[in-house]
């Protein structure tokens, strides 16, 4: 049985804020735009995978469509499986997260 950590949505959007130096307009924002669209995923991912949220739950946070959320991180998992920065990214912050707990 897998283990899920009690991380909030807010907590994961603050993390990557912080990680990404990107300011939480741009992660929330209406506007398309690939930078805040990629950080969402990194965001929905690692709600995901690290405290099981259901793709709606996500969407809902960020007030998008739960279709439009699920592509966005079915992108992300193929990226990570091709890019080294991305990994490394990702496996950091899945450290920061889960470090004292």
């Amino acid at each position: 049985m897998p283990f899920f950590y009690d991380i909030s949505i807010r907590a994961t959007v603050s993390e990557v804020e912080l990680v990404f130096n990107i300011s939480k307009d741009l992660l929330y924002s209406n506007i398309r735009n690939r930078r805040g669209a990629f950080r969402r995923a990194v965001v929905g991912y690692l709600a995901k995978e690290l405290a099981n949220y259901p793709f709606k739950d996500i969407a809902d946070h960020f007030k998008r469509d739960p279709v439009v959320i699920s592509k966005g991180i079915k992108g992300l998992e193929k990226r990570i499986g091709e890019d080294e920065t991305i990994i490394t990214t990702i496996n950091m912050l899945r450290k920061s997260f889960t470090k004292n707990i």
